[in-house]
């Protein structure tokens, strides 16, 4: 990008295919993965990032006691996150991400049970494992695969239109005759760690769309996929692949702002003080970010806009514990019914020390407290379900808080996500918030990436690989 005199850009529908140009504010994952996408099809890309880092919220930073990588929140894959392995597939990082095939339940007092599908086809190849997990009673086994049984033959859809998703799950789940047990033990379980918020306050569609594509749909769905490298050496190669089209990468420089004109994006002043303009400009910051880019009256020029305010936010906490010895013998565990929910293990040194990675979603009554008081909860919680860990020495321990990690993904909320294009036709809006079919995951934010991508070049293809599925009938509503 050069600096040049601020003039009135050409319409998408006029510009030189031999002079196409993008800006990109934003290089998390849905920044990224626009960039990446736009490259590829021959557009010079300019992806500006404010931090050194790229990758957002799914990113790192460096220990300054090691000088070593640690990650924010640990991040993970399903097997279903199909568009977020195709973009690690573009950037040569595949190979990064380690996968299992079963997932490993910890009770309390240190009892396992191994998640493992069998050979039956879907959906009947998680039942041998459902029905023999301890954790659960008959009773409640069989209220779980008669609720699953539901979700798979009922009408309920995660709908772009926003109709199914007026209700919580918990509603969902009194109105499916769920016992106490199953709902504080499995479903709790699952859709806290995967939605980063409550049953009562998470929308059905939003928990149903876990389910269907994880569990319910193919046979791949439920693997999961670990990074066994930092976050941040995942996106290392974007700047790589953006030059072979022109463009480049662009850290540590926050824009200031978007410059409107006439109904469309006129040019970006960016932190160093530069005017640039380009044919395309995509907004790839988080929520909480993207109006202070606008002029107050931007709501009024695009009713994409018009929403963001009702927006809530859930917090993680992403903790890092250094223990002496080693206390985890798999590679991670999901902890029943307790607040604390993840744990990985992130290595064992030389002497035998292990470095563990748990993770406190949907943390509302932890966030606001300090780092010490935290961490004693979470060696409380560590000592009901791994007694291998009583007589372990806590080295260290680090307290990340992501205040706003996600958008809540609360009933109603599905309506007002924007959409990539709107009323200023050069200006694309992508980001885990914006309407996908998706909550707030990795895979939401790539796919956000990718449809905008798709809009700006015009990819008929990708764009309706992308499509959300339509509602099964007008004005249908979760059963």
């Amino acid at each position: 990008m050069t600096q040049v005199a601020a003039h009135h850009p050409p319409r998408l529908s006029e510009r030189r295919a031999a002079a196409r140009s993008a800006i990109v504010v934003g290089a998390g994952l849905a920044g990224i993965a626009a960039a990446v996408r736009l490259a590829e099809a021959g557009w010079r890309v300019t992806l500006f990032e404010a931090r050194k880092q790229l990758g957002g919220r799914a990113t790192s930073h460096v220990d300054p006691r090691t000088g070593r990588r640690l990650d924010n929140c640990q991040h993970v894959l399903l097997g279903c996150c199909t568009e977020a392995i195709d973009l690690f597939g573009r950037l040569g990082v595949d190979d990064r991400i380690e996968w299992h095939d079963e997932l490993y339940f910890l009770s309390e007092g240190g009892r396992a049970d191994r998640f493992a599908r069998c050979a039956l086809p879907p959906p009947a190849h998680l039942l041998p494992p459902l029905l023999s997990c301890s954790f659960l009673s008959w009773t409640s086994k069989f209220a779980v695969v008669r609720a699953m049984r539901a979700m798979r033959n009922g009408r309920d859809q995660w709908l772009a239109s926003g109709g199914g998703d007026d209700m919580s799950f918990a509603e969902w789940l009194r109105r499916h005759r769920q016992p106490r047990q199953a709902v504080e033990r499995f479903w709790s379980v699952v859709i806290v760690s995967a939605l980063n918020e409550s049953i009562e306050s998470v929308s059905a569609a939003a928990a149903l769309k876990v389910f269907r594509d994880a569990f319910l749909g193919g046979a791949n769905g439920s693997r999961l996929g670990v990074p066994r490298v930092p976050l941040a050496d995942l996106y290392e190669r974007t700047d790589a692949l953006l030059r072979r089209s022109g463009g480049s990468v662009v850290t540590s420089t926050p824009v200031g702002g978007l410059n409107v004109r006439d109904g469309q994006v006129e040019s970006v002043r960016s932190g160093d003080g530069r005017v640039l303009t380009a044919d395309a400009y995509v907004v790839a910051v988080s929520l909480d970010r993207v109006e202070r880019l606008f002029p107050p009256h931007i709501a009024g020029l695009d009713d994409r806009f018009a929403a963001l305010e009702r927006f809530t936010f859930s917090p993680i906490l992403g903790i890092h514990l250094w223990f002496d010895r080693r206390v985890l013998r798999v590679p991670h565990a999901v902890l029943v019914n307790s607040p604390l929910h993840w744990v990985f293990d992130r290595g064992v040194d030389e002497q035998g020390a292990q470095h563990l990675h748990a993770v406190v979603s949907a943390a509302r009554q932890w966030v606001g407290l300090p780092a010490p008081a935290i961490l004693e909860h979470v060696l409380a919680e560590l000592h009901r379900y791994l007694p291998s860990c009583r007589p372990a020495r806590l080295v260290r321990g680090e307290v990340i808080k992501e205040r706003k990690a996600t958008f809540a993904p609360t009933p109603g909320i599905e309506s007002i996500r924007p959409s990539a294009t709107g009323s200023i036709p050069n200006l694309f809006l992508c980001g885990d918030y914006c309407r996908t079919g998706w909550p707030a995951t990795m895979e939401g934010a790539v796919r956000s990436g990718y449809m905008a991508a798709a809009a700006i070049d015009g990819d008929a293809s990708l764009a309706a690989r992308l499509a959300i599925d339509a509602p099964a009938a007008a004005g249908a509503r979760v059963a």
